[in-house]
């Protein structure tokens, strides 16, 4: 894990195990420092190193929890995409994610969007949840939080 890619109110799981079993705690980075991170969920009284964090892949129930929708594909492909839509400037945009597998048997079964549509092959993967909020707000200037 690289300090680097954190942002404030990124999710992570928390993978320190009080017991054999204990499921991983999403926690949400709300201070940064140089050999470790605070989150809310630890009263941010203490800062934590960041061995004891991982990142949390991107899965379609966190798309879901971060208020995406699926939708059916609206080409000719099968399959189905993701979205959400938010304002910007008084319009309604939308940001859509794709799944690999769904469409081309060549991808990998990950997550990615296509920033620029008249270049081909611009697929650009994103394999974690923090890369998601990161992107998203670098784009938008809204952060994606959980549902």
């Amino acid at each position: 894990m690289k300090i680097q890619e954190l942002r404030i109110g990124n999710y992570l799981n928390y993978i320190e195990k009080m017991y054999v079993g204990e499921p991983d705690q999403t926690v949400a980075v709300s201070a940064i420092f140089e050999n470790g991170i605070k989150t809310k969920e630890f009263g941010n009284t203490r800062m934590v190193t960041l061995k004891n964090f991982e990142y949390i892949p991107l899965t379609e129930e966190w798309l879901a929890k971060l208020g995406f929708e699926q939708m059916s594909s609206y080409s000719s492909m099968d399959g189905f995409h993701w979205v959400t839509n938010h304002e910007i400037k008084g319009m309604e945009q939308y940001f859509t994610m794709f799944k690999g597998s769904q469409y081309d048997r060549n991808l990998p079964d990950k997550f990615y969007i296509e920033p620029f549509e008249i270049i081909n092959d611009n697929k650009v993967f994103i394999n974690y949840v923090h890369q998601l909020q990161n992107l998203y707000f670098a784009l938008t200037g809204t952060e994606l939080i959980t549902n």
